[in-house]
């Protein structure tokens, strides 16, 4: 059995390589892993238009995607302020 960290490690590279589709099939697959923060900020406009579809969030995920939309904000702030 493969440890938690190498799991996650290996789903973020199949998710940075558009390898899993954003589906509910998937995304009930996803819901119990420690990827799936990064499975939604990867697919956060699919994520925008699918908000009927059944998400599970944990307080880390939660954490992981609102530190990411914060961050976007911030850089996009600096970026067009330049």
């Amino acid at each position: 059995m493969l440890s938690p960290k190498i799991e996650t490690e290996r789903l973020i590279i199949l998710i940075n390589a558009n390898k899993l589709q954003f589906n509910q099939d998937t995304i009930s697959i996803m819901n119990k892993t420690q990827a799936f923060a990064e499975y939604i900020i990867h697919h956060s406009k699919q994520f925008i238009n699918n908000l009927n579809l059944n998400y599970e969030f944990n307080t880390d995920s939660i954490y992981k995607i609102i530190s990411n939309i914060i961050e976007m904000f911030i850089f996009d702030c600096f970026v067009f302020s330049i």
